[in-house]
């Protein structure tokens, strides 16, 4: 997936990767991290490959046991990555 990013969702107060978005540099794109800022995650953008080796083999990715008490927004909720 040479040249395709990913915008990674994290909680501020331990790192865990809980939001996830493919960068299809759409609209889509940015109204799901815009509503990651909302919800208080710290963005980063990776390459795919970063993702697929590092990100989604996380202990803690996307199952943050620190934040089970807070309501999962609809885009943190979309993590379908879908390359295109």
């Amino acid at each position: 997936m040479d040249g395709k990013f990913v915008y990674v969702g994290r909680e501020p107060k331990c790192g865990c990767a809980v939001g996830i978005i493919t960068d299809n540099g759409d609209e889509d794109t940015g109204q799901c991290v815009t509503e990651f800022i909302a919800d208080g995650l710290i963005i980063s953008r990776v390459s795919w490959q970063e993702y697929v080796e590092k990100v989604s083999e996380e202990k803690t990715f996307m199952a943050c046991p620190h934040a089970q008490d807070q309501p999962i927004s609809a885009a943190q909720s979309n993590n379908s990555l879908q390359p295109t």
